[in-house]
């Protein structure tokens, strides 16, 4: 609502929201969504624990409820803007990427504060696609120079973006969500 403008609107939709979480008797929420979860912490009542979906997983699998076995890949992990910047979560992610075995984790040039958008921020890819393929080339092309045959996040924009720049230009280059790679470590 806020990014459309419609802040005359924002109070009935958080209503709506927080009665949907309430009529589900939930007392935590989950988010896969940075951007989400970002506006829940910043403009919505605290009353359920809010969680990113990097510090709930993480939590799971340092507590031993999620068991995970040997994934052997090297990976850079993008920081997403309103997961990062936006709500200074940089350790969940890279905790949950170190608790999979097999898994290497080497940093981009820019990382945490510094990290540099991956194109898609603001729906610029809807505005400006040139320039936002331009932030995704550049994005790609940092995570590439670490050696990394995988660029890992936590951000569905990041993921469609960097993986629409790379399908574009045939690059031999994975991106996936990090949630992706948890699920293919987990055991059966």
């Amino acid at each position: 609502m806020l990014g459309a403008g419609l802040r005359d609107r924002l109070k009935d939709h958080i209503e709506h929201n927080m009665e949907a979480v309430r009529a589900k008797e939930a007392r935590n929420v989950v988010f896969a969504c940075p951007s989400c979860y970002q506006m829940w912490r910043e403009h919505y009542p605290q009353d359920f624990k809010l969680y990113h979906a990097t510090r709930y997983v993480e939590q799971l699998v340092s507590s031993g409820r999620l068991p995970l076995e040997a994934v052997d890949l090297t990976v850079t992990y993008h920081d997403p803007c309103d997961l990062g910047r936006g709500s200074s979560e940089y350790e969940a992610p890279r905790k949950l990427l170190s608790a999979i075995p097999g898994v290497k984790l080497v940093e981009m040039a820019h990382n945490r504060e510094n990290c540099l958008c991956c194109g898609g921020g603001g729906n610029l890819e809807m505005m400006d696609s040139d320039l936002s393929g331009e932030i995704a080339k550049a994005k790609i092309d940092e995570a590439m120079a670490t050696g990394a045959r995988t660029v890992v996040t936590a951000c569905q924009q990041c993921v469609r973006v960097m993986t629409t720049h790379v399908r574009r230009n045939k690059i031999e280059f994975d991106v996936m969500d990090i949630v992706q790679l948890v699920q293919r470590a987990l055991r059966p």
